[in-house]
C-alpha cells in the first residue's frame, strides 16, 4: 500500500489507531515479510462492523507497520477474566447482561458470515484476537466486540472446497479435526467460535473463565483444549448446565452443535447467526446484526452446506430445530 500520508487519517487528534509492527527482512522473504504481506491482503477489501479496518501501511528500517482502527485496549479475554473491571458490566441488570452475552455472540457471527461469504477462513479465533470497542462501538447498554489479528487467515476457492492444511492458529481453540491431522476448512472457524461461546454463556452462570480454562487444560499440550476435553469435559458441562438454564437452553444448544467433533454436524455460521437473531427476537430483545451486509465476493452459485447437509436454513427452521430438541428433552421451559 502507499506510504502513511496524514489526510489518509482522520484529522481529528481525539482518534487513536492501532498499529501493529513487524519486523521483516525483504531480501530474505523472512516469515515476518510474509505475515506482513498476508495481514494486508487478508485486510484489504473488508468492511464490516465487527472487523477491524485497514487504514494504511508502511515499511521504515526493516520493519513494516499497519495501521488499524479501532484502537480497542480492551480484549474479550481480559474482559472475561475480571468482567467486574469493566464499570458498565457492573452497572447492569441480569436481563441486560444476557442480551449483551446473546448480542455478542451475535455480532461475532455475523463477522464470521461476511468473512466465509468472501471466501476467508480466520483460522486462529480466540478471546485474545477479539477487541471490546469502549469508545466507539456501541449498542443499547453495552460496548461491541470487533474481530482481529488476520496474519494467518487464508484465501480459499468455493470450487474447490475450504479444506486446507497447514498453519492452523492456536492450539488450545483448535477444532478436532486438527487434532487428527484433517484438512480443515470453515467449520473449524465455527468450532472456535463456539469455545468462546460456552465462556460467555458459562460467565452468565457464575463459572469464571478462569474455571473453565483450568478445566479444559490438561498436563501436556496435545491433551489440553476444547477439542481435546469434549468427551471428558465440554459436553458433559453443557448438559449438565443447560438444565438449570431455562432461560438460555437454545443457545447451550447451538453452542452443543457448534462444537461437535464432526465437520460436517457442525451449523454453519450464517446458520448460527440466524439461530441467534431468532434466539435473541423470542427474548424480546434487539439485536445489533439484525441484517447480513454484502461482502466482496459472495458466491450465491454454491451455497455453504449446514449440519447433516441441509440448505441454508431460516431463522424458523432454525428455531424449530431447536424447539424440538427442548421437546424431545422434556422440558417446558428454555
Amino acid at each position: 500500500m502507499a506510504p502513511l500520508e496524514e489526510e489518509d487519517l482522520a484529522p481529528d487528534p481525539s482518534i487513536v489507531y492501532a498499529c501493529k509492527e513487524l519486523r521483516l527482512d525483504l531480501k530474505e522473504q523472512t516469515e515476518g515479510a510474509w505475515g506482513y504481506a498476508a495481514e494486508l491482503e487478508n485486510l484489504g477489501g473488508l468492511d464490516h462492523p465487527h472487523l477491524v479496518k485497514l487504514r494504511c501501511s508502511y515499511t521504515q528500517n526493516h520493519k513494516a507497520y499497519i495501521i488499524m482502527s479501532p484502537y480497542a485496549p480492551l480484549t474479550l479475554l481480559s474482559f472475561m477474566k475480571n468482567p467486574d473491571a469493566c464499570a458498565w458490566y457492573v452497572a447492569q441488570t441480569s436481563p441486560q447482561r444476557r442480551e449483551m452475552t446473546l448480542g455478542w455472540m451475535s455480532c461475532m457471527s455475523s463477522a464470521l458470515v461476511y468473512l466465509h461469504d468472501a471466501e476467508m477462513k480466520h483460522k486462529d479465533i480466540k478471546p485474545d484476537n477479539i477487541l471490546i470497542d469502549c469508545d466507539h462501538c456501541h449498542h443499547e447498554n453495552y460496548p461491541l466486540p470487533v474481530l482481529t489479528d488476520f496474519g494467518i487467515s487464508k484465501k480459499f476457492s468455493l470450487s474447490q472446497g475450504s479444506d486446507s492444511r497447514g498453519q492452523s492458529g492456536t492450539f488450545f481453540w483448535q477444532a478436532p479435526e486438527h487434532m487428527r491431522s484433517e484438512p480443515a476448512g470453515r467449520a473449524a472457524d465455527v468450532f472456535a467460535l463456539g469455545g468462546i461461546f460456552l465462556l460467555l454463556l458459562a460467565l452468565g452462570h457464575g463459572n469464571t473463565t478462569e474455571t473453565i480454562i483450568a478445566a479444559l487444560r490438561g498436563e501436556t499440550i496435545p491433551a489440553s483444549g476444547f477439542a481435546a476435553k469434549l468427551d471428558e469435559f465440554v459436553v458433559p458441562y453443557i448438559d449438565d448446565v443447560s438444565k438449570t438454564s431455562d432461560d438460555s437452553k437454545s443457545a447451550w444448544y447451538l453452542v452443543k452443535e457448534m462444537l461437535a467433533s464432526t465437520p460436517s454436524e457442525r451449523p454453519t455460521a450464517r446458520n448460527v447467526w440466524t439461530a441467534l437473531k431468532g434466539i435473541m427476537e423470542e427474548s424480546g430483545f434487539r439485536p445489533h446484526c439484525s441484517a447480513l451486509p454484502r461482502t466482496p465476493k459472495t458466491s450465491h452459485e454454491s451455497p455453504e452446506r449446514s449440519v447433516g447437509g441441509d440448505d441454508i436454513l431460516d431463522t424458523t427452521t432454525v428455531l424449530a430445530r431447536l424447539k424440538l430438541e427442548r421437546q424431545s428433552s422434556n422440558t417446558k421451559s428454555w
